[in-house]
């Protein structure tokens, strides 16, 4: 299950991130005889009874939570990722905040049930942090940013963050409230 909730959430953010419009296929699983289609962000059986929300139903939960109509892309960020993996990265900020948003995963491989991270140093440049969080998108989960993974530097702030290959979010800390 968390494959496809990684699956949902790279490609909602991908298509977000290229100005395209996107769904999720499909709200529910569906019965289509003699096939039991499991896309859905709710687990249902052959009745098409809803059974239960998927873990993919709390991940883009957290996504919607966080991207929402105050967010317009920012393609003005450039950044320098020191790491041999191939990586996804998007930035947003708020419309009247002026908070940026980052999002980045690993997606040098095909999204897996696993967790294992890789720590990754990243420079952006024009970007401005004053309270930076990790944000799991897949778990919901917020992280400080421990004073020794972050630095700025004139226009340019180094993170050294784990990533995998869900997407993750750095963002101010008042975003969160």
């Amino acid at each position: 299950e968390y494959t496809q909730a990684k699956y949902d959430m790279r490609r909602i953010l991908g298509d977000l991130g290229h100005d395209i419009e996107t769904s999720v296929f499909t709200i529910i699983d569906i019965y289509y005889k003699p096939v039991l289609n499991t896309k859905g962000l709710i687990q249902s059986d052959i009745t098409m009874s809803a059974i239960r929300p998927k873990v993919a139903y709390y991940a883009v939960q957290n996504l919607a939570t966080v991207f929402s109509n105050n967010l317009v892309q920012n393609r003005d960020v450039t950044y320098t990722a020191f790491t041999d993996q191939s990586m996804s990265v998007y930035a947003n900020q708020h419309k009247t905040k002026n908070n940026p948003i980052l999002t980045l995963w690993l997606d040098g491989h095909e999204a897996t049930n696993a967790f294992e991270t890789t720590m990754v140093k990243i420079e952006f440049e024009d970007v401005n942090f004053q309270k930076p969080i990790l944000v799991d998108l897949m778990t919901g989960a917020l992280y400080e940013i421990p004073e020794n993974q972050w630095s700025k530097i004139g226009n340019s702030i180094t993170f050294s963050i784990p990533l995998y290959d869900s997407p993750m979010i750095i963002a101010e800390r008042s975003f969160f409230g």
